[in-house]
């Protein structure tokens, strides 16, 4: 049967799809109009980052043709400087020069460092500063009545330059004779090691090679730790090399700085095992930092009793002494992270102006 259908519905049917049309119409040119006005924006928009980048970049200087960008310049000076000293690769020191020239250190600061016959690695440097935490240090020999009485004496000698440093810092004089003491005797026992070789043997603590020889190491302790220990021990090791290894890379960039700022001879500089040296027993970058002229004479000689009396007050005057006991031990803390070394320093600046 065909299908019919009636003519006013038809009718109806037609003049709905023309109005559909007409709205789609009027709908599509609106929306042509609202595509016309984004796009016009964002071709705005993109111009405007156009001229800005190419502007930028044209108001600065252009390098010539087969002329190396500062970037470039400094890889071709890098390469240049390797190809001429090919021998330091061969060095045990080789896996620090790119470090060490990436953070700014010049070739021939480098070259100064590398080519002196005393930088030496020194390999149980390595073990001492990674593994040496597990030795307990026993200060408590700093407060028996040799040291009280030897205390008492350098005081008395040395008054007043004690007492001016104390009026100009605020830190009372007994307790720098004390640090002075418990540090290296009144410059008796300074250290023995040479200050480059401590920080590049260091910088290499996190090398596989040494951390498997400090973990070995740690196996041939008497007794030997715990078997179901050494996965945790094993892991502190390594956290500890990195974290040695990182702050003698730092180190290595300040004792730079001495060589080009201050201690012109910093070759005959010669400390601890962790790097410390003069009678207060600074590091490189506590030098740098805290390190005073006591004595006018413009140089700061921590080998000098008025240099490192001044120095050591500023050093606990800038990182927080007060008169608050909490504020003293956090301030002696700061000179050594040891809370038996605070306890020494303390009871013996107490026993010091108990004689006194």
């Amino acid at each position: 049967m065909p299908f019919f259908m009636p003519i006013p519905f038809l009718g109806t049917c037609i003049a709905w799809k023309i109005e559909h049309r007409i709205y789609l119409e009027q709908h599509l040119k609106q929306g042509r109009e609202r595509f016309g006005l984004i796009f016009s924006i964002s071709t705005f928009v993109l111009m405007i980052l156009i001229v800005t980048l190419f502007g930028c970049r044209s108001s600065e200087p252009m390098s010539e043709p087969g002329e190396l960008s500062p970037a470039g310049q400094k890889l071709a000076e890098r390469s240049a400087f390797l190809r001429e000293h090919s021998y330091l690769l061969t060095s045990p020191f080789a896996p620090l020069i790119d470090p060490l020239l990436d953070a700014g250190m010049d070739t021939l600061a480098l070259l100064t460092f590398l080519q002196d016959p005393k930088l030496k690695f020194e390999e149980s440097l390595v073990k001492i500063n990674v593994t040496g935490y597990r030795k307990k240090v026993d200060y408590s020999h700093n407060y028996a009545p040799k040291a009280i009485s030897s205390s008492i004496a350098f005081h008395k000698e040395h008054e007043a330059t004690l007492k001016d440093a104390e009026k100009k810092y605020g830190v009372p004089s007994e307790v720098i004779t004390s640090i002075l003491w418990v540090e290296t005797k009144f410059g008796a026992y300074t250290g023995k090691y040479y200050l480059p070789s401590v920080f590049f043997t260091i910088a290499l603590a996190a090398e596989p090679e040494n951390i498997e020889k400090n973990k070995q190491a740690l196996r041939a302790e008497n007794p030997p730790p715990n078997p179901s220990e050494l996965d945790s021990l094993d892991n502190r090791i390594i956290a500890r090399a990195q974290k040695k290894a990182k702050w003698a890379f730092g180190e290595i960039l300040a004792l730079d700085t001495i060589r080009r700022l201050y201690h012109k001879d910093y070759t005959s500089l010669y400390g601890s095992t962790a790097g410390a040296f003069g009678w207060s027993q600074f590091l490189p970058s506590s030098y740098v930092r805290w390190s005073v002229d006591g004595d006018k004479d413009g140089d700061r000689d921590l080998f000098s009793s008025h240099d490192a009396i001044h120095s050591i007050a500023n050093y606990l005057q800038t990182n927080g002494w007060g008169p608050d006991i909490k504020d003293q031990e956090k301030a002696v803390y700061h000179y050594n992270n040891s809370n038996d070394y605070v306890n020494a320093v303390l009871t013996l600046a107490r026993k010091i102006k108990e004689g006194l």
